[in-house]
């Protein structure tokens, strides 16, 4: 994997004031973004570009692309309530969301910010505080309206807004002030250095949706998105079935072949929350790609007959924790829970072991701040039982969780239930379409039993789930201390020094769990041997990536 030496880069370009092209030699250097986890497959950035000019690899040898056509892939669920970037809030929603929209900066595979993918078509490091952006020229809206610097002005303001409900605000707070210079140059003031900014801008936050689109009814923009600048653009959702989206012929940016992507017609992403029943469309040819069951993983290895992608580390899983809600207030019942919870057990009962135990917040996909911590909660009864007597609750008590309505939710849940019984504390389970809702949004359940998918840099993470303004802290109870190493986190432009406070607060979750973290998931998708590019399923945080995917039959 391509790295980019950190060390030295952020003093020298201060003293040269460098312009930054091509790969995305900017902050990401020295934030240590160009560590970041990949997958295990070859997710090379140039996505074919390397290959003769019209040409990829396919089944060994080299084949002319093949333009046109319809992918069909089978997802779990849809959209958790918008396909606006900006305003969803599933974790799940990038691969629809990513189709259609882009960042100012986006990051490749590597997760490095690279100006290849992006609408800046340069950026300038002036000084730790500011950064100038020069946009790419010509680029047009799925709308018909030409992008401009004003427009990131207003992207970012809205952004900020806590009644538009984004779900990246606290990301895109360090942003102080937007100047905008003429109509492709506009100026970043930060509040502090920022070391994860360039990447952030590349996740929700980030991405460039057409103020006049938006401000035809953000409801409306909600279900209908048709403000993107991206290779598709929206043509179609159906509640609980599918989702469809179709070439954008006016996209900037080309292909292997020199000719604009995208190389596909149109995607549409089939709604089938059963995985042996999308296993069984796949097989059947109604389906391009599949998630698998994990029960089935062996038999897809051994046949060879589709291609299968692995991303190691894509989420933690486990129970969020709503810290302003009784009796999950109390730490010491949080710590007994996580006591209780067997996660070998678990992961060999629901998962066939092909996921990892996981001790902190961090995933060992993000490779250059992860390390297993030892001092984590593990299973240990009796460690638990001792927590619970210091509680408030020395008898035993119950607390919700909010579950999804999938069969492996039920099975979970109904698993946890068992082992926290062995404490004499109930575990109630509220079945629900939309845990995010009743979680995040209303906040009337005590916890929810789901994951989270990482970011491509960790500030990502435990600004969103930890942080007192996180939207992911249920509750955001007040935590100086531990907001406090966040911000020196991404204020530090040096990757050793972010490792270290990553790893403080590893340690001070580790004895004031906000959640419990049981396993490091891992991303299987299976293909059809005619998907070409399979290789480039997933980025730098395990979500799957469309853009130079094209059928060879």
């Amino acid at each position: 994997m391509h790295r980019i030496a950190e060390q030295n880069y952020w003093t020298g370009s201060l003293n040269r004031r460098r312009l930054l092209r091509g790969a995305g030699i900017g902050l990401a250097g020295l934030a240590g973004a160009a560590l970041v986890g990949c997958s295990d497959s070859d997710n090379s950035a140039d996505g074919g570009a390397g290959s003769p000019a019209g040409n990829t690899k396919a089944g060994g040898s080299t084949v002319a692309i093949k333009r046109g056509g319809k992918l069909t892939v089978g997802v779990g669920a849809e959209p958790a309530g918008s396909l606006n970037p900006h305003r969803g809030q599933g974790g799940g929603d990038h691969k629809f969301f990513w189709t259609m929209f882009e960042g100012l900066v986006q990051y490749n595979r590597e997760g490095l910010p690279d100006t290849k993918y992006s609408l800046a078509e340069a950026f300038e490091v002036v000084d730790p505080t500011t950064i100038k952006f020069t946009l790419r020229p010509g680029v047009k809206y799925h709308d018909g309206n030409m992008l401009k610097a004003e427009d990131i002005r207003y992207n970012v303001a809205r952004n900020q807004e806590e009644a538009y409900k984004p779900a990246a605000r606290a990301q895109m707070l360090p942003i102080q002030k937007v100047d905008v210079v003429d109509d492709r140059t506009v100026i970043f003031k930060l509040d502090k250095p920022n070391a994860a900014i360039l990447t952030i801008l590349g996740d929700r936050g980030g991405q460039v949706v057409s103020p006049a689109a938006l401000e035809k009814g953000v409801e409306a923009f909600d279900r209908k998105s048709l403000g993107g600048t991206g290779p598709f653009k929206f043509a179609e959702w159906v509640s609980d079935s599918r989702i469809r989206v179709q070439k954008n012929p006016d996209y900037w940016r080309k292909g292997a072949d020199g000719v604009p992507l995208p190389y596909l017609d149109e995607i549409e992403w089939k709604v089938i929350p059963d995985t042996n029943v999308a296993l069984a469309s796949l097989e059947s040819g109604e389906i391009d790609i599949a998630v698998p069951p994990l029960s089935e993983m062996d038999r897809l290895e051994k046949s060879g007959q589709y291609q299968l992608s692995t991303f190691t580390g894509a989420q933690w899983s486990g129970f969020y924790f709503n810290l302003k809600l009784a009796p999950i207030d109390d730490v010491n019942l949080r710590l007994a829970i996580a006591h209780a919870i067997d996660r070998e057990a678990e992961n060999k009962a629901v998962f066939f072991n092909r996921f990892q135990v996981a001790t902190g917040i961090l995933t060992p996909a993000l490779k250059w701040a992860y390390e297993p911590v030892a001092s984590a909660p593990k299973f240990d009864l009796a460690k638990a039982k001792e927590y619970l007597a210091k509680s408030k609750y020395p008898n035993g008590t119950r607390f919700t969780a909010a579950i999804g309505t999938n069969q492996e939710s039920a099975t979970r849940g109904a698993l946890y239930q068992d082992m926290l019984k062995k404490i004499n504390v109930q575990l109630d389970l509220v079945p629900l379409q939309s845990v995010t809702t009743r979680t995040w949004v209303v906040q009337d359940v005590n916890s929810a039993l789901s994951s989270f998918s990482i970011r491509a840099d960790p500030d990502g993470i435990v600004a969103e789930v930890v942080h007192s303004k996180g939207f992911y802290n249920a509750g955001h109870v007040e935590n100086p201390q531990l907001d406090d190493l966040i911000a020196k986190a991404r204020e530090s432009y040096n990757t050793q020094e972010r490792k270290r406070f990553y790893q403080e607060i590893e340690k001070h979750l580790a004895t004031n769990p906000y959640d419990m973290y049981s396993t490091y998931t891992a991303q299987f998708r299976a293909a059809r041997k005619r998907v070409q590019n399979t290789d480039l399923t997933f980025g730098a945080e395990g979500k799957e990536r469309y853009d130079e995917f094209w059928l060879n039959g």
